[in-house]
């Protein structure tokens, strides 16, 4: 990483680390910067999984507001309280509301760049 003025990172494999939420482990995390700075608590990174990761929808409770720009596949949330289904392909942009609880389908490889304000995510 660059100074606290500028982030910088890679996606290199190397540079991937489990992805640990309060629901579990969820994939892999790429790092661009995992923490605010001047009292404001934000955290970006790029997610990711391969295909067959996730078999099995599973469920993700927001505890930030969070954005997902999908880089590649396909992301399928569904709302739990109200069963509204939304799909994210290549080039879309999610926003979710802290407290939102979802149930997730990766049907193949995703990976998507998370962009996380106020919470563990």
């Amino acid at each position: 990483m660059a100074g606290k003025a500028i982030r910088k990172g890679n996606t290199e494999a190397k540079a991937y680390v489990p992805y640990q939420t309060p629901n579990g482990s969820e994939g892999e995390v790429c790092w661009i910067r995992e923490n605010g700075t001047d009292g404001v608590d934000v955290r970006v990174g790029i997610w990711r999984c391969g295909d067959g990761d996730f078999p099995n929808p599973f469920p993700v409770t927001f505890a930030g507001a969070e954005s997902l720009y999908v880089l590649e596949g396909t992301l399928q949330m569904e709302l739990a309280d109200t069963g509204e289904k939304v799909t994210a392909n290549v080039g879309d942009i999610v926003s979710v509301e802290r407290g939102t609880r979802t149930v997730w389908t990766v049907p193949s490889r995703l990976k998507a760049i998370m962009f996380i304000a106020g919470g563990e995510s």
